[in-house]
């Protein structure tokens, strides 16, 4: 009976001394989440013709406190340079810095945030945009006439009750870059105008590939800039923009309603916006009321979703259909249509 009973003492110290306190009291508290940050201005691709240049974004952090420097990768090497802190709020803020390129090329801006809890960084939040520098680019001077859009198979023609175009003889267009395929095209005026605006840009290889594709993430960007809208920070509740680049802007064009999701609760950022989608949001942006009556175009009928908005877009010249009488409103909008639609629907 003794030997059971130093046996049991012994079992019963062992387990006293080696057993581990719970995970609770021992490990630290989990971190929170790991600050990171984004580029708002310019946008990626862009091509920049002025110097000091302002690059913004935003960047989250619990505290609201981060640190945010930014790395400038280009032709000279690489320089990092610390970001002013614009604005704080409960996770996150906006944060801004001057850059004073001295040589053209193309640069990757690459943001990173830092704060004092932790400096470990998450590679997804931090998103680099490469662009590039042609410091005095060459001015293209006003046209005289406002091309009817989108009219990608034929020669545009003047628009009568369309906004006079000024004089050949008065100031210059602000400067904008020269883009290796857009001489001659039906959109090259209005394109070129809102470059030299910085609302939309072309790729660093000098083009602007005007008859490709634009996407609803795209178009969103374009019109908030051409609306000086700020990128919203707020979260949003579409299933899959939660970490796309333009969530910002296309959560801000939304909460002026201007423009909507499906009803499956997704946005589709990154799928081709449709010709009847764009005429939708700008007779929202322009507070066009829908109009009924007799179809201007052969494949728009008054049963058609969209049948109102691209009556009153119509009417009001800013957009138009091909010369068969037809609209193609399923078919996907070109980054040249979404340029002219957008310039000619704000006056641009």
């Amino acid at each position: 009976m003794k030997k059971i009973a130093v046996i049991l003492l012994a079992a019963i110290l062992l387990l006293t001394v080696s057993w581990p306190a719970s995970a609770d009291s021992d490990l630290p508290p989990p971190p929170p989440d790991l600050p990171g940050s984004t580029i708002s201005e310019p946008v990626n691709g862009a091509v920049l013709t002025v110097a000091p240049i302002t690059v913004k974004g935003l960047f989250s952090d619990q505290d609201g406190i981060a640190k945010v420097e930014l790395t400038i990768l280009g032709p000279t090497g690489t320089t990092t340079v610390p970001c002013t802190i614009t604005a704080t709020r409960p996770g996150g803020g906006d944060w801004e810095v001057q850059w004073n390129p001295t040589q053209a090329g193309s640069y990757t801006l690459t943001p990173k945030a830092t704060d004092t809890y932790t400096l470990e960084q998450e590679p997804e939040t931090y998103k680099p945009i490469t662009v590039t520098v042609n410091l005095g680019g060459t001015q293209t001077p006003t046209p005289t006439v406002t091309p009817s859009i989108p009219m990608p198979t034929s020669t545009p023609t003047p628009t009568p009750t369309s906004t006079p175009s000024p004089s050949p003889t008065s100031t210059a267009t602000p400067s904008a870059p020269s883009f290796s395929d857009l001489n001659g095209h039906w959109a090259e005026a209005l394109i070129l105008s809102l470059t030299g605006k910085g609302v939309i840009s072309g790729y660093p290889d000098g083009t602007f590939q005007p008859d490709r594709p634009i996407t609803r993430a795209e178009f969103s960007a374009i019109l908030c800039r051409a609306l000086n809208l700020s990128p919203s920070l707020n979260q949003g509740n579409f299933s899959d923009l939660s970490s796309h680049w333009a969530k910002g802007f296309v959560l801000a064009l939304v909460e002026m309603g201007f423009i909507n999701g499906y009803p499956d609760g997704a946005f589709a950022p990154d799928a081709p916006i449709k010709r009847a989608e764009i005429a939708a949001i700008m007779s929202r942006v322009k507070a066009l009321q829908p109009v009924t009556g007799l179809p201007t175009f052969s494949d728009v009928n008054a049963g058609y979703w969209a049948f109102g908005q691209i009556e009153a877009c119509a009417g009001a010249k800013i957009v138009s259909g091909y010369p068969d009488g037809s609209f193609h409103p399923e078919s996907s909008a070109t980054r040249a249509e979404a340029s002219a639609v957008i310039a000619r629907g704000l006056g641009l």
